[in-house]
């Protein structure tokens, strides 16, 4: 299931910013995780707070609980 299924709401990730995903690097806090049981897998939707917007990255690290 990867990495987003260790990701809990409550805890600190990395956040990889560049310029494909226009936002800038840094911790974010995971405030939604959903996740859809499909035929053949899971399909995981992490919503994320970094710096001040809410929004559902494409590529977050763990790094810890809060």
């Amino acid at each position: 299931m990867g990495s987003y299924s260790k990701i809990y709401v409550g805890e600190l990730v990395w956040v990889p910013g560049d310029e494909t995903n226009g936002f800038m690097s840094g911790y974010g806090l995971v405030v939604e995780k959903a996740v859809t049981k499909l035929d053949y897998c899971y399909m995981f939707d992490i919503i994320v707070l970094h710096g001040g917007i809410i929004y559902s990255p494409t590529k977050v690290t763990r790094l810890g609980v809060l």
